[in-house]
């Protein structure tokens, strides 16, 4: 190897009879590498994601989570209006599926909802966040 320059190194592939060649460029850390450290880029990254939640809550812009939220609250408090209860049952099972597919416990989530549908139709107001829910500076 030259002792000057980049350095060189390459792998052969047998199958194939392909090799690769690529040059030993500095590594992360060192004097001459242009990329920031890893503790600097984790500490972008919780700035740029500081700031996100900044703005989402400036913009008062709803969650995933408060819409899904709301949405539910919506269905049970208007199928027990209108007593629909089959169909309501009916897409029940097939949100459970699809609980059931993303990992959870079917039995458990079955529970779960059956206890927000109870809390609902015995008078349970939507709960909305408390203003330091949505505070996510810490």
């Amino acid at each position: 190897m030259r002792a000057n320059g980049p350095q060189y190194s390459w792998k052969l592939f047998p199958r194939s009879g392909d090799f690769l060649i690529h040059s030993k460029l500095p590594h992360e850390g060192s004097p001459m590498s242009s990329r920031p450290s890893y503790k600097q880029r984790l500490a972008k990254k919780a700035e740029r994601q500081r700031a996100y939640r900044k703005r989402v809550k400036d913009q008062r812009r709803p969650s995933r989570s408060d819409i899904t939220a709301t949405l539910f609250h919506y269905f049970v408090l208007e199928t027990a209006k209108v007593g629909n209860w089959k169909d309501f049952n009916k897409v029940m099972e097939k949100i459970t599926d699809r609980l059931v597919e993303r990992g959870f416990d079917r039995t458990a989530s079955t529970k779960a909802i059956d206890a927000l549908v109870d809390k609902y139709e015995d008078g349970w107001e939507f709960q909305r966040r408390r203003s330091s829910d949505h505070d996510f500076d810490e």
